[in-house]
């Protein structure tokens, strides 16, 4: 029993870690919506291991917090937002494994319904922080887009990259158990 909860403590600190740099790594991706309006957090493909293990949740949340403390020019409104996101999009994969049907396609219904939420909750934050009054419908809808998009283009990418892996009996069994 104390082997297993060591061993998800410092799987859950890898993924926080992980999540961090890449977040950091990659910020002109991971914070702007200057890029025609997508943002693509790439770290965000880590996500997709909820889908797999509900224990890699914390330290997805953690690291989202950590990465948008470190890194976010938006400051407390990303912390709290962003982490808000994340344990929802954490929960949204959980609760969609659970679902009777083919796992690809509950990947996908949490795929989207992660994208959309995050599109919304994102997009508004950004619309609240940076857009005038008078263009703040349109401002959100681009918003809304292009964090929709990237948000999708990546867990998508998460979906085939974690299915290919998971290939791997012994692989799974370490990060599935």
């Amino acid at each position: 029993m104390k082997k297993a909860r060591i061993q998800s403590i410092v799987f859950n600190a890898l993924i926080a870690a992980i999540y961090i740099v890449l977040t950091l790594l990659l910020a002109p991706f991971s914070y702007s919506t200057q890029l025609l309006f997508i943002e693509l957090r790439v770290s965000e493909i880590l996500l997709v291991l909820t889908f797999y293990n509900k224990k890699y949740g914390s330290g997805l949340i953690i690291g989202c917090f950590l990465a948008n403390l470190l890194g976010s020019s938006l400051g407390i409104i990303d912390w709290v937002f962003g982490t808000l996101q994340t344990a929802l999009s954490v929960l949204t994969f959980y609760l969609v494994s659970n679902l009777p049907i083919k796992r690809i396609y509950s990947l996908l219904i949490g795929t989207l319904i992660n994208s959309l939420h995050c599109g919304v909750i994102i997009g508004a934050v950004l619309t609240y922080t940076y857009c005038n009054i008078e263009n703040a419908f349109v401002y959100f809808l681009l918003q809304f887009l292009g964090v929709f998009i990237g948000e999708f283009i990546i867990l998508i990418i998460g979906i085939f990259t974690f299915e290919m892996i998971f290939k791997n009996k012994n692989l799974k069994k370490i990060m599935c158990s």
